[in-house]
């Protein structure tokens, strides 16, 4: 399974990150039959603002200056604005800091358009516009009808902002997994209102244009192998996460209150993603099927295998949706399959303080609607393993090695497979395991010195221990192992 990126807030609109989509220079698309040039831009930017001052019956006050900016010019600015939300969750400053700004250059790396809250600007990035043009082979993103649909999108946060204010409720939102949800209700929120000015002024062509913009795979990265396809499929999810499934949860919300409905999803915000997937449970909470485990001590158990002092950790709740984003290898209907038997999944992300990129511990605990279903997750890991080394047997990022090994213990069924990784010159070991009690599975991956195999399992095998029934968790300080999840 890939597990998705952890992102950051960043109301801006960009294509995924270039340089797993190809470098400058490569790309097959067609030239644009318009040129994108400042005075286009500015024209465009004119019809904007007057197409929403028209649609909200008021003008921006105080006015939103358009700013042309370098790519370090937009990299600052999504510095800026996103450390507060990286400092929920790194305590340590200077590590915050270094973390984000990593995170904020690859960002800027696609980012052509973006409302700055922090500077009450609305930034162009024409250089970085124009190459995501070529990168996503995708013309029709420099044309008037695209320019005015990112446009008004753009300043639809604007309005947003300057009635419920984002940083407040990112204040609010002090949790990654609440931070993810305020994301998709802030764009949400603005690709419905787009959506519908555009439809006012005969640009709905390039409300469409700018919407596949942000789910499109560039052809490049198919080019470079299965593996970098499923990363960036992977951020991909992310990103139609919040503008796509954004979207339908605004419009469900409006739709059963046309009066109040807008401001609730920002003055109550959900804190959750799945609440985001699913409307009705947002709305009648009753609705929402009770889960019977809590995993939150099965990721203790996991973390406290990992000095604090060294490792930082990241905790989200996985969607199905974002965990199908790796599946693709497989046939649509055991994906659709495997997306309706998800209840309930939490993960946490481990990396070194010192050095991010070197190694990754990731874990998740996935509580399926029965035990069928979670044995049939078994099967689809080892028919994915297996798709996986043949898909990957060239490209940028490849695997050189396999080994699998079935996994079978007092009421636990699973799978460890260990794959030898070739990216450039270096080589590289991960190590996954899939483990199986009841409802429940635990899946692990670890990228870069993996622990040994016995090692490995006794700690899968100690995480799955450690998954607790929910009435369990709630008696009154004596946990007790749940039935046929932990001992």
């Amino acid at each position: 399974m890939s597990m998705p990126r952890l992102p950051f807030l960043s109301t801006v609109l960009a294509a995924q990150d270039p340089p797993v989509a190809g470098e400058p220079g490569q790309g097959t698309a067609a030239a644009p039959r318009q040129e994108l040039t400042e005075e286009r831009v500015r024209q465009a930017y004119a019809d904007s603002l007057a197409a929403c001052a028209k649609a909200f019956g008021k003008s921006l006050d105080p006015e939103l200056p358009l700013a042309f900016v370098t790519r370090r010019e937009m990299a600052e600015t999504i510095e800026r604005e996103n450390l507060p939300i990286v400092q929920l969750r790194i305590a340590d400053a200077e590590q915050a800091a270094a973390e984000t700004r990593q995170l904020a250059t690859t960002l800027a790396r696609g980012a052509y358009a973006k409302y700055s809250w922090a500077d009450a600007r609305f930034l162009a990035a024409l250089d970085t516009w124009r190459e995501q043009v070529r990168l996503l082979e995708l013309p029709e993103l420099a044309e008037d009808a695209a320019l005015r649909a990112v446009m008004v999108h753009e300043l639809c946060h604007a309005y947003d902002d300057r009635r419920f204010g984002f940083a407040k409720r990112l204040v609010e939102a002090d949790s990654q997994e609440a931070v993810m949800a305020i994301n998709a209700v802030i764009e949400g929120s603005a690709q419905l209102q787009t959506r519908r000015i555009c439809g006012q002024n005969g640009w709905t062509a390039g409300f469409e244009v700018m919407r596949d913009a942000v789910g499109r795979l560039p052809k490049s990265v198919l080019e470079q192998g299965e593996a970098m396809a499923l990363l960036v499929r992977s951020m991909v999810a992310s990103a139609t996460f919040a503008y796509y499934d954004g979207e339908d949860f605004v419009a469900a919300v409006v739709a059963a209150d046309s009066e109040g409905g807008h401001e609730r999803v920002f003055r109550e915000p959900p804190r959750e993603q799945e609440l985001i997937l699913n409307p009705a449970w947002y709305l009648d909470p009753s609705k929402r099927p009770a889960v019977l485990y809590d995993p939150l001590p099965a990721l203790d158990r996991l973390q406290a295998e990992y000095d604090a002092e060294v490792w930082n950790g990241v905790r989200v709740q996985a969607t199905a949706q974002q965990m199908a984003a790796g599946m693709t290898l497989l046939p649509p209907e055991d994906v659709e399959r495997f997306q309706r038997s998800v209840r309930n999944a939490h993960l946490l992300q481990l990396t070194p303080k010192a050095n991010p990129q070197s190694r990754m511990v990731v874990c998740v605990v996935i509580e399926f609607d029965g035990e069928a279903s979670a044995l049939k997750w078994l099967e689809y890991a080892e028919r994915l393993s297996k798709r996986k080394d043949e898909a990957m047997a060239t490209g940028r990022v490849r695997i050189v090695g396999s080994q699998q090994k079935e996994l079978v213990g007092a009421g636990q069924r699973g799978w460890l497979f260990r794959k030898r990784m070739k990216a450039g010159g270096k080589e590289f070991d991960v190590a996954n395991i899939d483990l199986q009690r009841g409802r429940i599975v635990v899946e692990t991956v670890m990228s870069g010195e993996p622990l040994a195999d016995a090692e490995h399992e006794r700690l899968v095998t100690e995480v799955l221990d450690a998954v607790r029934l929910r009435a369990a968790t709630e008696d009154a300080g004596k946990p007790r192992p749940a039935e046929g999840a932990g001992r």
